[in-house]
């Protein structure tokens, strides 16, 4: 039988702290990727959700599996039918412009520059990221949000606190496969010291037709080699670049790290107790 969308419950609760408001309240399922991102028929791959742990021990990482998406009950009712449900429909026009150009390739033309991608990128960021912060065990409904310099920014830029997430760096980049890979936060155990310090630290959603990478700049204010492929979304503008025909390695960007390098953290207190 065809697996459908999966439900992350595992604490079945009804009522908890909002991952995007943070406000105590009863809680709503948000779908990732969002509906609006329909009719795309997902392949019969699975779409795929990291599951997450704390600290540095040295685990393979878990998945869970969903054909059609994946649901997160771990945002209110406000911030996912108001907040969010009122930006999603952005998905509906890049959606159609970024396959038209995978189409434009696939019938033998290339493209000479790259190309623009029309719609309010301070829209399409705002809602992409608040669909991330949902991205989680609903286990972390059970306790207040905590402060940090990498979700924090986030929350502030989604619910329109801040003009743009700051020190956050933001990459699109093609995603051609038919499904999703959600991960929340991925860090090199080979980088403590620069994570201490509020660095190395990237998320990534990837949804047919495109993926995000979100980065939290290092105090250097420099990416690493290993994470910048794509374009930088900048919000506040009516287009972004888009290079269609960029040929991501599979697995990007969490098999950039070799396997026993790779943690995967699912709570507001990450590596050695510090904040992601």
């Amino acid at each position: 039988m065809r697996q459908r969308t999966i439900y992350i419950d595992d604490y079945k609760l009804t009522h908890g702290y909002c991952r995007i408001c943070g406000n105590h309240d009863e809680l709503s399922r948000d779908h990732v990727p969002p509906k609006a991102l329909r009719p795309v028929t997902l392949s019969s791959a699975k779409s795929l959700y990291c599951s997450m742990f704390e600290g540095n021990t040295h685990k393979d990482i878990k998945r869970k599996g969903g054909n059609s998406g994946i649901y997160f009950k771990t945002i209110c009712r406000s911030c996912n039918g108001t907040l969010l449900g009122g930006m999603d429909d952005v998905y509906k026009g890049i959606k159609k412009q970024i396959i038209s150009m995978y189409r434009y390739i696939e019938t033998g033309n290339q493209f000479l520059q790259k190309q623009e991608v029309h719609c309010d990128t301070t829209q399409f960021m705002r809602a992409t990221m608040g669909h991330f912060l949902a991205i989680d065990l609903q286990s972390s409904c059970l306790e207040p949000l905590e402060e940090s310099p990498f979700r924090s920014a986030i929350r502030d830029f989604v619910l329109g606190t801040t003009a743009a997430p700051e020190g956050i760096e933001v990459r699109i980049t093609p995603f051609k496969d038919r499904k999703a890979i959600l991960s929340q936060a991925i860090a090199s155990t080979g980088t403590t010291r620069s994570i201490a310090s509020g660095g190395d630290i990237y998320s990534s959603i990837r949804m047919y037709p495109f993926g995000i990478t979100m980065y939290l700049r290092g105090s250097e204010d420099k990416t690493p080699a290993l994470i910048n492929l794509g374009d930088i979304l900048t919000p506040g503008r009516n287009s972004f670049t888009f290079t269609p025909w960029l040929q991501v390695p599979p697995g990007y960007p969490e098999q950039i790290f070799r396997k026993d390098q790779l943690i995967l953290v699912g709570d507001e207190a990450g590596l050695n107790g510090q904040f992601l």
